[in-house]
């Protein structure tokens, strides 16, 4: 039986109003999936994972734990908020029976995600090539750091995430300032100090005489927020 569900499509397929943080229905690819017959062909992960959800509701299903990686503030809330704004623009007649049913058997944790994954790149392709002893067209390369933080407000059973490295804490907001304001707020005053000094990508930025020194002294300043 399936008791959950990551997931990760960037912060664009949210589809969220600016104004509101709620689903944005009049958005091209969701009214039209809104007006899709029941089992027309979906093309928002919204409306496929919406979908998804009522199916298990209506089969009552056992709970299920919906994982957001995606790097945004509060994704579990984000997402939960489009999903359920999507089942209730539904035309689906029992439409209120399954937000009352998605409120007793879905979870959506929130999570702080930190890693970066380049685009695959050619030599990519190539070193995996070499290590594996077969042709790969999309191999995935990570730095070494990793971070993951995820709320323990799971309503289902989870894999033990924790034996390789996962953070279960009750309130993941720490964790997410410190990522917005350290690691986000490096990244910017790189590329502005950057772009006004002549450079060009955040690597030559931190070979700067300064680049590094900058980090450090932003850093040390922002911490105590």
């Amino acid at each position: 039986e399936v008791t959950g569900a990551a997931l990760a499509w960037t912060e664009k397929g949210y589809h969220r109003s600016p104004s509101t943080g709620g689903l944005d229905t009049t958005a091209g690819p969701v009214a039209a999936d809104l007006a899709t017959a029941t089992d027309g062909p979906l093309t928002t992960v919204v409306g496929r994972l919406a979908a998804g959800l009522a199916a298990r509701m209506r089969a009552g299903a056992p709970p299920i734990n919906v994982v957001s990686c995606d790097n945004m503030a509060d994704n579990g809330a984000a997402l939960s908020r489009v999903i359920h704004d999507y089942i209730r623009a539904s035309a689906w007649p029992d439409r209120t029976e399954i937000l009352d049913r998605l409120a007793e058997a879905v979870a959506f944790p929130a999570t702080v995600v930190d890693r970066i994954v380049p685009a695959t790149s050619d030599a990519d392709r190539a070193a995996a090539e070499a290590a594996l002893g077969v042709r790969d067209a999309l191999p995935v390369t990570g730095e070494p750091y990793r971070q993951w933080v995820l709320e323990d407000s799971f309503g289902a059973p989870r894999p033990p995430w924790e034996l390789d490295g996962a953070l279960f804490v009750p309130d993941v907001a720490p964790y997410q300032l410190t990522k917005l304001r350290l690691l986000n707020g490096s990244h910017s005053a790189l590329a502005y100090l950057g772009t006004a000094a002549g450079l060009t990508t955040i690597a030559e930025t931190m070979a700067a005489d300064w680049g590094e020194r900058l980090v450090r002294a932003l850093c040390a300043e922002v911490a105590p927020t």
